[in-house]
């Protein structure tokens, strides 16, 4: 009797141990906030065309035998294109792809002196480049890109000397880094660094020589066909960009300058360099608008010179500059911002040249306009990747123009 009521009483405990326990994990289950759900990465695989504006900056040497080199003649102007894509996503955030551009420009260099004057224009290019990238944030991309690039070019030299003209074709490389980001089911903005490396051709039967590189800051709208982003990651949380942040960039910059003096004239003597910045800001944040100010000091390594047969030699650079802008942005997707910037810019350039074996220096101070596009994502609360262009516009000192271009990335720390 004692044992079977023993047996009794451990049973009737167990069973009400696990009715208590089953009961109170019930409750807390309910109390529990849920968990939160994963977001899915974006589907990048499928074709995609592409619509892009571009502002294309042309440097490189113009040799002339028997009579001299220029190394930093510079061409800008502004273009548009077309780009035909395929990806396949190989895994959750790593994607490969293919893409074949088509180009046009309306960059050009000249110079005159009394009698001559020289003409050099890009007017199309086109490039098949593959890319490797890998989703940094629910739908954006970061990537890199390689391929094989054509572009044609004419040049005319008139006057006293000859009247020759031509077109070429450059072979090269094309390479650069870019952010692609969806802002709606089937649509995605990119932007995008391209360098080129070209041959060099020759015109006029040898009269002279063009080595070119290019520099390209591209901003596309790109439409992909097929399902486009998950609910769940339209739906997240968006990035928090208000308040002080600082950060660290670095890029490639162009400068060009334009002078005339006494009958001689020269619009795209220039050249290409590193760059690297550090700026600080504060952002306001209002639902999906942004809106702050910044404040940019720059170190700059564009440079260009040139020489002749006699041992004369000039030499021009960009050392450093000083922005403060405007932002002005719009969040295109939960972690992402698409943004415009617009303020003054000052920067100092410096001349040398030695003639007759006569050493000159000057050096002169430019005030200007600096506007530029860009995208920022934030990876985590406090730090972000961003990827721009800025373009600077001086006003004339000393008979000199100048403008600059840069292209830059970097990274970003809120507080």
């Amino acid at each position: 009797m004692c044992r079977f009521f023993e047996l009794s009483v451990a049973k009737y405990t167990t069973f009400s141990l696990l009715i208590l326990t089953t009961s109170t994990a019930a409750r807390a289950a309910d109390l529990l906030p849920p968990a939160p759900e994963h977001q899915a990465a974006s589907n990048w695989t499928g074709p995609s065309l592409g619509l892009n504006v571009t502002n294309l900056w042309s440097t490189g040497s113009l040799d002339v035998p028997q009579i001299g080199k220029l190394n930093g003649f510079s061409l800008n102007g502004p273009g548009a294109g077309l780009t035909l894509g395929y990806d396949y996503q190989i895994a959750p955030a790593v994607v490969i792809g293919g893409a074949a551009d088509l180009n046009v420009s309306a960059s050009q260099f000249s110079a005159s002196v009394p009698g001559e004057s020289l003409v050099a224009r890009n007017y199309a290019s086109w490039a098949l480049r593959g890319r490797l990238g890998t989703e940094i944030a629910p739908g954006t991309l970061a990537y890199g890109t390689v391929g094989f690039s054509q572009m044609f070019g004419d040049a005319s030299l008139n006057g006293a000397v000859a009247a020759n003209s031509g077109r070429q074709t450059f072979n090269g490389a094309v390479f650069g880094l870019g952010i692609e980001t969806q802002f709606d089911t089937n649509m995605f903005a990119r932007i995008e660094y391209l360098h080129g490396v070209y041959g060099k051709q020759s015109y006029a039967g040898g009269l002279f020589n063009i080595t070119p590189s290019t520099d390209s800051a591209r901003f596309s709208l790109v439409f992909r066909p097929g399902d486009g982003a998950p609910a769940s990651a339209a739906a997240a949380e968006p990035a928090n960009w208000g308040g002080f942040y600082v950060g660290g960039m670095g890029g490639w910059e162009n400068a060009r300058g334009s002078a005339s003096v006494s009958g001689y004239s020269l619009a795209g003597i220039g050249g290409g360099g590193p760059s690297g910045a550090a700026v600080a800001g504060f952002n306001v944040q209002s639902g999906k608008a942004v809106a702050g100010v910044e404040g940019e000091l720059s170190v700059n390594g564009a440079r260009a010179s040139a020489t002749d047969v006699l041992g004369d030699e000039a030499h021009v650079s960009v050392s450093q500059e000083a922005a403060l802008r405007a932002r002005f942005g719009a969040l295109v997707w939960t972690h992402t911002m698409l943004y415009g910037a617009i303020g003054g810019v000052y920067t100092h350039g410096d001349a040398s040249a030695t003639f007759a074996g006569i050493p000159y220096s000057a050096g002169s101070d430019f005030g200007g306009v600096q506007y530029g596009l860009g995208v920022e994502t934030m990876l985590t609360p406090h730090i972000g990747v961003r990827v721009e262009y800025l373009e600077s516009r001086y006003a004339a000192s000393n008979h000199i123009t100048p403008s600059l271009g840069k292209t830059q990335s970097g990274l970003i720390y809120k507080f």
